[in-house]
């Protein structure tokens, strides 16, 4: 019997994907348009520097101060321009303010917070603890969780079972009676399987609405989430 959901938070709960794409589109239109670089082609450089830096950060390789100017400097370089720190760094502020100002959480996330009052909610995400927990905060959600685990607080990122283990020890449960949502395959599906927690991966880009892998449920919205449920009594 499940006593425990744990949510992540980008692109489960929060839009992060579209706000990323909104930011990158506005800060080309700001500093790049009008050069024999295209949106899409910049968009694409982007994703792949923010990609890239962020594995770094999450393997420990850089800090998350460092890979906010590190991302910025290596796409100028491959658009062939050369910025120094403190420039890569005033426009990594300038992208981050758009970024911020692009958040939105999906519709079916309050909603289906408030069926699950049966339930002890958590949150385990990577990432840096001020900027997700703002995340929550600005949609005023931050309250249906009883616990909150940011990889920048115990320096551990999915799928370390460190990371689950410290959010479960809060909930006061144990992984067999917890499930665990989001939608990356690796760090959250199999991670969670790997940790001995039910797992469900949401892609809300699938037109399968739901279907069953590995004896645990992919769906491609939260308002499924009450099928799942039944499904692991």
């Amino acid at each position: 019997m499940l006593e425990s959901i744990i949510f992540d938070i980008d692109d489960t709960l929060m839009n992060h994907s579209g706000a990323v794409r909104k930011a990158i589109d506005r800060f080309y239109d700001k500093y790049i348009k009008g050069s024999n670089i295209e949106k899409k082609e910049f968009r694409n450089i982007w994703n792949e520097e923010q990609t890239k830096y962020m594995d770094d950060y999450l393997n420990n390789a850089v800090t998350f101060e460092e890979q906010r100017y590190l991302r910025i400097q290596s796409v100028f370089k491959k658009i062939g321009v050369y910025i120094d720190v403190d420039t890569a760094y005033e426009y990594f502020l300038t992208y981050l303010q758009l970024y911020e100002d692009n958040w939105s959480l999906y519709d079916d996330v309050k909603v289906t917070l408030e069926k699950l009052g049966d339930y002890k909610l958590g949150i385990i995400s990577d990432g840096d603890s001020h900027q997700q927990r703002d995340k929550l905060k600005e949609f005023r959600i931050e309250r249906y969780f009883n616990s909150i685990v940011v990889s920048g607080d115990i320096n551990a990122v999915k799928p370390d079972k460190r990371i689950f283990k410290e959010c479960l020890n809060r909930l006061e449960t144990s992984s067999q009676k917890s499930l665990y949502i989001g939608d990356d395959y690796k760090r959250d599906f199999k991670g969670a399987i790997k940790n001995g927690l039910k797992a469900c991966l949401i892609d809300r880009n699938s037109d399968i609405k739901i279907e069953k892998i590995d004896n645990n449920y992919k769906i491609n919205s939260l308002l499924l989430l009450n099928k799942v449920l039944k499904k692991f009594r």
